[in-house]
């Protein structure tokens, strides 16, 4: 039992720390957004020439370790301002599931996507995206902006995990992230039919025991990312 509560005690500081690297990170790309939005929405910047607009709104954008792309859309989900100089003005993205929930959705919060390949990079990604809205609050377009997996992949890569051991960062409605052993496999997995999951979704700590497990029995801790829709699990064997 010793053994066991100490384990336990292991894998909630380690869940709690990569949880808590993901969320400033989040954070920063939180920051970013609403800043970007709060400039395309100010009356000021509608007097701005064409030609100088993307200058105006990412010259001065301190980038998040992990950024792919960073964009903003009009109302149709054509790309009206890029940040990288990636020539995708004019693009459309409404095809895309985040700018149809923002078009129907009067929801000013952030929402995190699951994994996809970049349309634009080719990288495989999260999308991290807010709606616009026009004065009188109807739906302008979006602004957008891609996280690298990468960066999870890199958060997880170099931790000495114990024979059996399995760590992973999903979405709260189930897709996998990254997870350690790394797997290719498993990125963009649902595991939304999986009842112990979804009793952890709202709670800031979840510890149960995976019985049906393919290797036995499985001491899980689950912790949520603070202010986002993710969390991290860690799945040990039961000694």
């Amino acid at each position: 039992l010793a053994g066991t509560a100490q384990a336990q005690e292991a894998a909630v500081n380690l869940t709690g720390a990569i949880a808590r690297d993901v969320s400033r990170h989040v954070d920063l790309f939180r920051f970013v957004l609403s800043s970007l939005r709060e400039t395309v929405s100010s009356p000021d910047f509608q007097q701005v020439p064409e030609e100088l607009r993307d200058m105006v709104l990412f010259s001065h954008t301190a980038a998040p370790k992990a950024l792919g792309v960073l964009f903003v859309t009009d109302e149709n989900g054509i790309i009206s301002a890029e940040s990288g100089g990636n020539d995708i003005k004019g693009q459309s993205r409404a095809w895309r599931s985040y700018f149809a929930y923002h078009r129907d959705h009067d929801d000013p919060g952030l929402l995190i996507s699951g994994p996809m390949i970049s349309a634009t990079s080719k990288d495989p990604v999260i999308v991290l995206s807010m709606r616009l809205n026009r004065p009188d609050g109807s739906f302008r377009g979006v602004v957008v902006a891609s996280m690298l997996l990468s960066y999870f992949d890199g958060l997880l890569t170099d931790l000495k995990l114990e024979q059996g051991t399995t760590l992973t960062l999903f979405l709260d409605h189930g897709l996998i992230l990254a997870q350690q052993p790394a797997d290719p496999l498993a990125i963009g997995r649902d595991l939304r039919q999986d009842p112990n999951l979804q009793a952890a979704i709202g709670k800031t700590l979840s510890i149960y025991e995976e019985s049906s497990a393919p290797d036995g029995e499985r001491l899980v801790v689950s912790t949520a990312v603070e202010d986002t829709t993710m969390r991290v699990n860690l799945a040990q064997p039961l000694a």
